[in-house]
């Protein structure tokens, strides 16, 4: 009948939500339909004008517990580390299965559960609201987050004054300090210009290097001089120049040793072996002539005699 083939339809709904999460109805714990379903955005009704600083408060997320992320896959190493679930909720790995009480924000499915957020939980006391992950079938609950956080934004200046745009939502600025030192995906300059990180995903020699190692580190900058290159210290010692001249040595494969070069300082290029090619010293002799002009100078000398009769 048609109630059996309803009850049959709703029985295998909620078997295919307990088995995508890998958890039964107790790991559910109330999961509510609105909670996946609903369309509540994850933004806030409060009007935040640039440099409004109207939300003026010290950092509360601690980015070594909870590492910046741009996407899951950066949260894989401290799952593993530490045997929890961690996701990326806008630009931190949070381990959201902890539930109330197991870390410093609130657990939350609506935004009622957010009144009130006090300082411990990153609040000021006043109502916050609640950040969902974007996996709802998986991600079970969300955090609260004062209103001025839960903000998303395409530039710094959507912001209030005291936070930055980190991966698309008003944060923390040592979160995106963070974010800065993160590899990106070499030659996709988008996802610096997009993350505001830089105008170019850069080859990186300011850091460790491995000369054995073909994965080139890559960092958003700024290009310098038209160079997409983080130039290491003019001051590096003895060892750091050796492991830089046989990484450029390996890279010449790809052709861009001039450009890498041009962009170090002459100081630096003329100790290395792969850069000498691209030093050039140019020397001007100037010659002085001298010419002296001799004038001579012809006296003639007239004796005139008188004679008197």
């Amino acid at each position: 009948s048609m109630n059996c083939l309803q009850l049959v339809v709703v029985f295998i709904s909620v078997s295919g939500v307990c088995g995508d999460s890998g958890a039964g109805l107790d790991g559910l714990d109330g999961l509510e339909e609105e909670f996946l379903f609903d369309d509540i955005s994850n933004e806030t009704t409060v009007d935040y004008h640039e440099g409004s600083g109207e939300v003026d408060r010290e950092p509360f997320r601690n980015i070594t517990e909870f590492p910046v992320c741009v996407t899951d896959d950066d949260c894989e190493d401290i799952t593993a580390k530490n045997g929890e679930d961690y996701r990326c909720f806008q630009y931190m790995c949070y381990p959201w299965s902890r539930g109330e009480g197991g870390g410093p924000f609130r657990s939350c499915k609506r935004r009622s559960d957010c009144q009130e957020l006090s300082q411990e939980e990153g609040g000021d006391g006043s109502d916050g609201d609640c950040y969902r992950h974007h996996d709802r079938r998986n991600v079970f609950a969300g955090i609260c987050l004062h209103q001025s956080e839960i903000l998303s934004c395409s530039e710094h200046q959507d912001c209030p004054s005291h936070l930055s745009c980190t991966n698309f939502y008003c944060g923390e600025h040592h979160y995106y300090q963070a974010m800065k030192s993160e590899a990106c995906p070499m030659a996709q300059h988008s996802f610096c210009q997009d993350l505001l990180l830089g105008t170019s995903c850069c080859f990186d020699f300011s850091g460790e290097l491995s000369p054995d190692n073909t994965d080139w580190n890559m960092k958003c900058c700024d290009e310098v001089l038209g160079a997409p290159v983080v130039a290491p210290q003019d001051d590096i010692v003895e060892e750091e120049v050796r492991k830089l001249d046989q990484t450029l040595n390996l890279m010449s494969a790809l052709n861009n040793n001039e450009m890498f070069c041009k962009a170090f300082s002459y100081q630096l290029m003329i100790k290395l072996n792969s850069c000498v090619s691209y030093t050039t010293t140019t020397t001007t002799t100037t010659t002085t002539t001298t010419t002296t002009t001799t004038t001579t100078t012809t006296t003639t000398t007239t004796t005139t005699t008188t004679t008197t009769t």
